[in-house]
């Protein structure tokens, strides 16, 4: 137990495992930042230690938007050195149903707006027809 390289090695990974969990931190502080700057409520943030991509950290990500539902994804940060990451890429992009249903919304009542138009169109050309149909006998 003498030997100096066995307590130098088991201080650097202390140390570096205080520097993963104060990382951690940082990111899942940044990932509720991005998901509150879209007007989404972060439920949980979970690291993902054993993801296997060389330079990312991974995160399983729960969150709420504005009608109450809620989603589930996974994001990655890539981390290029101690004190610089990168952008945070999402697998499913963050959602807002509730925009999704007003276009949905919008589109249905163009669409029942062009249907009550043909109807009507095509009530006045059977009236027409029967018109035309009255002269010719």
């Amino acid at each position: 137990m003498n030997d100096p390289s066995i307590l130098i090695f088991f201080i650097i990974a202390i140390i570096s495992v205080i520097i993963a969990f104060v990382k951690t931190t940082q990111f899942e502080r940044r990932i509720a930042r991005e998901i509150e700057s879209k007007r989404f409520t972060p439920i949980s943030i979970s690291r993902r230690w054993f993801d296997f991509d060389e330079g990312t950290a991974s995160f399983d990500v729960v969150y709420q938007d504005s009608l109450g539902l809620t989603h589930e994804t996974r994001c990655k940060i890539r981390s290029f050195m101690l004190f610089f990451d990168g952008d945070i890429y999402w697998t499913r992009p963050l959602v807002d149903h509730n925009r999704e249903r007003q276009d949905r919304v919008k589109h249905d009542e163009g669409r029942t707006f062009l249907i009550d138009t043909l109807r009507k169109e095509n009530k006045e050309l059977k009236e027409r027809i029967k018109e035309l149909e009255a002269r010719l006998v």
